[in-house]
């Protein structure tokens, strides 16, 4: 008897690839805002902060559109129950973890609007943006959802 794939592994996989979809909307959404603020900031002595950041807004834009289409990658192999899904998954959680304790460390912990100093607020945050990460490795590396992947 043929045993009956789970539809949560396939709801895991919608929810995955949805998110990874607006991540990758906003993300591109972000690169073209881009253009239309620099103009507008003015120079490093009248707003250093808003300088600085807009420095890093493209490449933080291009490594999140990176890795939510490695996400999206990974919701649609979900849902055909690809084996590939669960080594993608972690493949592109490292860079995901890192990016988001990166954040809370260094450039959080250097937002003016904070007074530069570094709280329990950001670390909950962090820990917040991570869980679901990690929730989706733990949960495709069980046993039982392990032997539905082909």
């Amino acid at each position: 008897m043929v045993e009956e794939k789970p539809k949560s592994i396939k709801i895991i996989g919608i929810i995955v690839a949805v998110i990874a979809a607006f991540s990758i909307l906003s993300s591109v959404l972000g690169l073209f805002m881009f253009d239309s603020l620099a103009p507008s900031v003015g120079t490093a002595e009248e707003n250093p902060y808003s300088v600085q950041s807009l420095a890093y807004i493209k490449p933080l834009a291009i490594l999140s559109i990176i890795i939510s289409l490695g996400f999206l990658m990974v919701g649609l192999y979900i849902m055909r129950y690809k084996k590939q899904a669960r080594i993608l998954a972690l493949i592109f959680a490292v860079p995901a973890l890192i990016s988001i304790w990166y954040h809370t460390f260094f450039i959080a912990s250097n937002n003016p609007f904070d007074r530069g100093e570094f709280d329990i607020e950001h670390v909950i945050g962090a820990i917040l943006y991570s869980a679901p990460i990690i929730f989706l490795i733990n949960y495709l590396n069980k046993e039982k959802i392990k032997n539905h992947f082909a």
